[in-house]
Formats: C-alpha cells, structure tokens, sequence
C-alpha cells in the first residue's frame, strides 16, 4: 500500500483525481484495529499533518478542529480555560477524525454520550474532491452515516465541537474494591448516570473481582488552599478517594494508569444489552473453563445510542477482554464468546476487531442496510474502503 501524508485540501483532491478508481483508506494515529486502517491494495492517507485547532472559544465551549489533530492536544489547550472533551476514552492518543469514525466513547457514556453526540458538523470530501458540510440538522442520514462509519463515506477533514465547562480542575477520584460480578455491576449503576461523573470503568482480572475507579467533578466548589494532588480525603479498607490531577482522571491510561503492555495485545471488545447481564457471567464462566484468562478486563456501563447504524455503544454493558497473543484454544474460545454476544442481542467493536466476517455484522448491525444505502449515495464508485471494510462485506 502506497502512503501520502498531504497538508493541505487540495492536496488531498489532488491525489484522489490522480488515483482515480484506486482505493483509498484514511488513517491517524493508529490507535484503533490495524485492520481499520490498512489496505493491502490501494492508497493510504495520513492525515496527522492535518492537525490545527483552528478557532477554540473556552467560554462557550465550541471549537473547530482539524481531523488531524490529537485528542491530546485538543484537551490540553482546553483545559487550560476550564474546559474539557465531554467523551473520556481511555487514551489521547487517537485524532478527531478518528475518534468520529468510530464514534468513540468514555467511562461517562451514559451521562454524556459518544464522541458524535459532541460533533456539531463536519466537513467531508468526496471522492470527486469536492467538500460538503454536513450536520444532524441540515444532512442526517449523511451525518450519521459518517459518524461511526470507520472512514467508508468520504474523508473527514474538519469539524465543530461542542467542549464542556467544568467548575474545579481537580476531581475526586473515588476507588472501590469489587468482590464478584454482581458488586461490579451494581457499582457501575450507581456511578453512571450522575451528571458530575466523569468517568466509570471496573478493572478486573478475575472474572468480576477487581477494583472501580470512578472520577466526579465538584461543581461550583473551590479546592481548599490546602489540597495536595492525590492527597487522600478519607481511607477504608474498601474505598478511597484522593484528590485527581484532571487529565489522569478523564484519560487514565495517559499516563500508565492502565495496565503494562497493553497495546500489542488481542482485544476482544463487546456489548451486551440491558436484560442480557447473565451473559457476563456465562463469558468468564467460558473463559475460565477454557483456561483462557485475560490479563486484563474492563466492563463499563453503556447509556442510550445514537442515529449512527454502526455506532457501537448501546444501552447496556461494554465488556472489553486483553489476551496475551498466540495463547493457545484463544481463536476458538472467542469464537464461542462471540455466539455468546451474538445469542445475546449485543454486538463487536467494529474499530477494534480482526476477525468479524460480514455475516457477523450483519446479524450484530442491524441498521446495516440502511448505512449501506447512504454510502452508496456518498461513495458510489466504493474508493473508500480498508480491509476491515473488505473482510466484513461493509464495502463489496
């Protein structure tokens, strides 16, 4: 695969005239599945030169950005004015196109959202070169198509934000041992849905047991002159809660918060839908008789989705799985976890999987057909495409 990293529109036109029919995959930073991003024949796109942060008013909260432009910088140049992302994924690291792509999300899904419920429009080049500006308002179906559309539509060149106000720069993280599975759901229902939830995910390496770390920002309150960063305001043996620095408390695998050597390793990531919660225990029940132990495991709670067909949050539970690679009986224990998602009504992450065949996501997505029916509309000629697209029946 041919890779061009342009830094300017034209540049980007240019090359699709030129290429003409070729395909063409757009990528990042690389953070989400290789297969999202990669294309064995074709032409690829590198779009981190396009990384300027272009108006940004901390007072209101809105901002227009580059797709290029890291999740990182963005949140950095915020939270300098008392503003932060309102969606938490674990890293920085990604970019804005691509946190649109794949409509990315956070420990505070069910308070806040995914990343398209933040986006106010976005900018999209076709595969003609031509820009159109698209919006929930004005274009919804192309809007929504976009969002969560792993980059199949067009591509996505800039965008309107809408940040967040926050009253204090240090929320209280709260930490609370978890025995069971039952514990850690119940945990999870009562953190989420708080409006000053920042951020709520179970960390787990053994089926259910394992620790809940929870974020709240104080609203309206100042910090007492006497506060120290990670000062503990009250110690138990269950529960402690300490002063955060903000950035480790929205994106706690920033800064080495989440668990050693995490990248590089097989992640199985899926929902489960409320009224399915027993699948959970069935998943590491299968697990553990397989002998096929994560080293480490994440559950969060998901709130209601939005129009986006292959958005992947759904009101329910994220459940994502970390295995070291070439684990023996690992393909075929997945697949079994899969039937079980599958059986369930959930669903796999589409920007995190490698080995989902199309009718897999056809039976997970159902609005499936009518995403396809407004790609055909945006990309008729299929340039868009990646090998994930290809592998998964999403571009023929």
């Amino acid at each position: 695969m041919d890779e061009l990293r342009p830094l300017q529109d034209e540049e980007i036109a240019e090359t699709l005239l030129r290429k003409n029919a070729s395909r063409i995959v757009v990528r990042g930073c690389g953070t989400a599945g290789q297969d999202s991003w990669s294309l064995n024949e074709g032409t690829g796109l590198d779009l981190r030169g396009l990384n300027g942060v272009l108006f940004l008013d901390r007072r209101s909260g809105l901002a227009e950005v580059e797709a290029g432009v890291t999740l990182g910088a963005l949140a950095t140049l915020a939270e300098r004015g008392g503003c932060v992302l309102p969606v938490r994924p674990p890293s920085l690291r990604g970019t804005v196109g691509g946190a649109i792509a794949t409509d990315c999300f956070g420990g505070n899904h069910p308070s806040a959202g995914s990343f398209g419920h933040q986006v106010l429009w976005i900018d999209l080049m076709n595969a003609r070169g031509r820009v159109h500006r698209l919006s929930p308002e004005t274009t919804p179906e192309r809007f929504w198509a976009t969002v969560g559309g792993m980059g199949l539509t067009g591509i996505i060149l800039r965008a309107g934000l809408r940040l967040q106000t926050v009253g204090s720069a240090a929320p209280v993280r709260r930490t609370v041992r978890v025995d069971s599975l039952d514990l850690a759901v119940q945990q999870l229902n009562e953190n989420a849905f708080s409006g000053e939830n920042l951020n709520s995910t179970v960390w787990t390496q053994r089926g259910g047991r394992g620790l809940m770390e929870s974020e709240h920002q104080v609203q309206g309150q100042r910090l007492p002159r006497s506060a120290r960063w990670g000062q503990r305001e009250g110690v138990g043996r269950d529960t402690r809660r300490r002063l955060a620095r903000l950035g480790q408390a929205l994106h706690p695998a920033e800064l080495g918060q989440s668990y050693p050597g995490l990248f590089g390793l097989v992640r199985h990531h899926c929902a489960i839908p409320l009224g399915a919660d027993t699948t959970l225990a069935r998943i590491f029940g299968l697990l553990k008789a397989a002998r096929v132990g994560p080293v480490l495991t994440t559950l969060q709670r998901l709130g209601a989705g939005n129009p986006a067909p292959l958005s992947f949050p759904l009101p329910g539970w994220a459940l994502a799985l970390n295995f070291p690679s070439g684990r023996a009986g690992l393909p075929a224990t997945l697949a079994d976890v899969d039937a079980l998602v599958m059986q369930a009504g959930g669903r796999l992450h589409l920007g995190q999987d490698s080995w989902l065949d199309a009718p897999g996501v056809a039976a997970m997505y159902p609005g499936l057909p009518g995403w396809r029916r407004v790609r055909d509309e945006m990309d008729p000629g299929r340039v868009f495409a990646s090998n994930l697209a290809i592998r998964t029946g999403l571009v023929e």
